[in-house]
Order: structure tokens, then sequence, then C-alpha cells
């Protein structure tokens, strides 16, 4: 209940800066491990995630089969992970 006194706190300004702190670090962990993709890999993510294509629609628009799209995709991601993991060691 929004009246509940018991709910109502504010974030101090330096929470809301450390927070945002984290966000931007995060944020850039994340693109310098996109950076570590091959092209082809960039796509797949793309299209998969930003597209919201199937593997059957992937299958088509990048000409590869549906087995060749998983593991592309299964591979990407788990370059991203251990980029991202890296960044944080």
């Amino acid at each position: 209940m929004p009246d509940d006194p018991d709910l109502a706190f504010e974030w101090s300004h330096e929470t809301f800066l450390i927070a945002e702190q984290e966000n931007e670090e995060k944020r850039t962990r994340v693109l310098n491990a996109v950076k570590q993709l091959s092209p082809r890999q960039k796509e797949i993510i793309y299209l998969k995630y930003y597209q919201n294509l199937s593997y059957t629609q992937l299958e088509e628009v990048m000409s590869i089969n549906y087995q060749v799209a998983r593991n592309l995709l299964h591979q990407a991601m788990k370059m991203l992970k251990k980029h991202i993991q890296y960044a944080n060691d």
C-alpha cells in the first residue's frame, strides 16, 4: 500500500550514485565482451535477442541450417559469459 509509512523510504544520493556507477561498469564489461565476438556471433545475438527471430528464421536470414544456428548462438553466449566473468576477476 503506497500510504503505508513503513514502506516509505528514499534512496540517498550516494546510494543512487553508487548504483549508477555499478550499472556503468556492468555496461562497459558487456560492451567489451561483445567486441571479442566474431561478426557472425554478433549477428546471431542481434537477430535472436533484438529481432526475436526463431531458429527457423535464423536459418533463412543467415543461410545456415538449424543446428549450426543453435551451435553458433551457444558458442557466442559462452564467449560472452567467459569474457564478462574474466572482467569480473
